[in-house]
């Protein structure tokens, strides 16, 4: 398995200089990203055929090296396309484009390369803290304090946020790809999941979010060994400190998932009703022998009547944080 390995060639420094930065700052894969600003330095100090992807822009576009497979042309005119020169695959993308187009773009290419070794270095040796959230209440404010608590997190220290159920709405709908589809890369490319995270992963705010599923259809037939195999993935593949899991019921094998949380939150509501079936959960709990988990679930109770901002960007400004952080319900990585 080869490194990956991006040049970009351009010889504006201030243009590559930029590019370079929101490519490390956006792709957060073992990548090494290298600058020239002519090709000349591209072949004498780079060896072509180990490049995973030569990037020309400005005038270096006139010309293209020899001995490259995957280049990425960015042109200041308008039109996309893509042609396949003597077997070498030539992508032309506009470079006023939004920068994301430009790594979305980027990320096929490498996702493509099955030859790459993708895995974070050391990755493994740390330690990704995975926290649930799970309540037999509905319209609890469950998946808000989770949002709430993973963009909280997300301004110390690399956090990802996955919500199991569908019907999430459109603030969190997938652009492109969803939860099902991880699993299915899971599955198929495992090798390839570090970037298929990069390329599905939105956010909000700074927290990275991947879609939930549209539909209870697309995850049908997953079971608990599939959700827990992805979980311990992200842990030991990428360096997400933070894995946040927005549980519900549809959830096949739900109490083996909440199992290998760290620690799990559950919101008991307010009324007798809600009281009711919070005291029948714990029961069953304690009946079929989950005591670990009993004992790593906080049962806590939100402000009736919290008023939430209507963007959900806007929830760590807001009096459910201002609770959250109150109740220690904020983990410790928050308020570095």
């Amino acid at each position: 398995m080869k490194k990956a390995r991006i040049a970009i060639c351009d010889p504006d420094h201030i243009y590559r200089g930029r590019l370079h930065g929101y490519l490390h700052a956006h792709i957060r894969l073992p990548v090494t990203i290298e600058e020239y600003s002519d090709h000349t330095q591209v072949m004498l100090r780079a060896e072509a055929d180990a490049l995973s992807l030569l990037i020309l822009s400005g005038e270096a576009a006139l010309e293209k090296p020899q001995g490259c497979e995957n280049i990425l042309v960015l042109t200041d005119e308008g039109e996309d396309r893509e042609v396949t020169e003597s077997g070498v695959r030539i992508c032309y993308r506009s470079r006023y484009r939004p920068a994301g187009e430009i790594v979305s773009r980027i990320l096929e290419f490498l996702a493509e390369d099955t030859s790459l070794s993708i895995r974070m270095e050391q990755a493994g040796n740390r330690h990704t803290k995975v926290i649930g959230y799970y309540s037999p209440i509905k319209r609890c404010m469950q998946t808000s304090s989770a949002l709430c608590t993973g963009q909280i997190l997300a301004e110390n220290a690399r956090t990802m946020y996955l919500s199991f159920s569908p019907f999430a709405g459109e603030d969190l709908a997938g652009k492109d790809g969803d939860l099902s589809d991880l699993m299915y890369y899971y599955d198929c490319a495992r090798e390839q999941l570090p970037i298929w995270i990069e390329r599905i992963k939105q956010r909000v705010g700074r927290l990275e979010y991947i879609p939930p599923a549209s539909s209870y259809l697309q995850t049908e037939g997953m079971q608990a060994r599939d959700y827990i195999g992805l979980i311990r993935a992200i842990s030991e593949e990428t360096d997400v400190k933070y894995l946040l899991l927005d549980l519900t019921e549809t959830v096949t094998g739900l109490f083996d998932v909440l199992s290998v949380c760290d620690e799990v939150y559950t919101i008991t509501g307010h009324d007798m009703r809600d009281k009711e079936k919070i005291e029948a959960y714990r029961r069953w709990l304690a009946m079929h022998g989950e005591e670990e988990l009993l004992e790593k679930t906080r049962f806590v109770r939100l402000p009736k009547g919290c008023p939430l901002p209507q963007s959900r960007r806007a929830l760590p400004g807001g009096m459910l944080a201002t609770y959250l952080w109150q109740n220690d319900m904020i983990p410790a990585g928050g308020k570095e």
